[in-house]
């Protein structure tokens, strides 16, 4: 007799479709819309335009996120064709991803109808349409981030190095693409520390992930010159002074 909690979990490759397409139809409008939906889709579909023709990120273009965002969008763009569209389908392809890396989650953790129900509030919710419709780089960041939390959660239950090594690339370019997604990756650690103490095989898969992570990380942000990258994306955010409205600070 198969095991309850296993029939349970076992994913359906018909929801993960129906999913990904609901996600996809939910941002087409985003995906070809004429003109930029938003100050950062103009500016970083202005500066996907100066990559086209050869200017690099930090050095001949200036980017407030990390070094995999600008990167990651120009693949994108190629694969695309470089159309009038093609700036947008990094983010829309992100917004599929945390549809679907949802879904696994809440589909190990509690069920199939939770999971699609789960998946279907994440498709349909106007704040992820907002940043993976348009150019932005907390919708890329993000798909990263619940990929590292999905892997975490199968790595706590059927770890593995393979799958160790997929969380650290991904929990990489997570950080890489935006620094602020790091609760999400702090999320994934409280999901897979009951499993460290108990099982070992956890822990050399967490140390996998760990290793793949830094060499990743080291990567990504040596890739365009790490002064400029830190001066453009970290530095820019901790010292721009804050604009004072009342006594609040924004």
């Amino acid at each position: 007799m198969a095991d309850a909690s296993h029939t349970r979990r076992a994913p359906s490759s018909t929801d993960g479709v129906l999913l990904a397409l609901l996600a996809a139809a939910w941002r087409i409008p985003a995906l070809l819309a004429p003109t930029h939906l938003v100050f950062d889709d103009g500016v970083y579909g202005s500066a996907l335009l100066t990559m086209r023709v050869g200017n690099v990120p930090f050095r001949d273009v200036w980017s407030p996120q990390g070094p995999a965002h600008l990167a990651v969008l120009w693949w994108f763009d190629l694969v695309g064709g470089r159309t009038s569209w093609s700036p947008r389908l990094g983010p829309v392809v992100a917004g599929v991803v945390v549809v679907l890396a949802t879904h696994s989650f809440v589909l190990r953790l509690v069920g199939r109808v939770p999971a699609i129900a789960s998946g279907v509030l994440v498709a349909l919710t106007g704040s992820l349409a907002w940043v993976t419709g348009p150019i932005t780089g907390d919708g890329p960041a993000l798909a990263w981030a619940m990929v590292a939390l999905a892997g975490t959660a199968r790595l706590a239950e059927q770890p593995s190095t393979l799958t160790g090594l997929a969380v650290g690339v991904a929990a990489a370019c997570a950080l890489s693409t935006k620094v602020l997604v790091a609760p999400v990756l702090l999320f994934a650690v409280a999901v897979v520390a009951p499993a460290l103490r108990r099982d070992a095989a956890v822990r050399r898969s967490l140390a996998a992930a760990a290793g793949s992570g830094i060499v990743v990380s080291a990567v990504w942000w040596t890739a365009f010159g790490f002064s400029a990258a830190w001066e453009q994306s970290i530095r820019y955010h901790t010292a721009t002074p804050r604009i004072k409205i009342g006594r609040a600070h924004v």
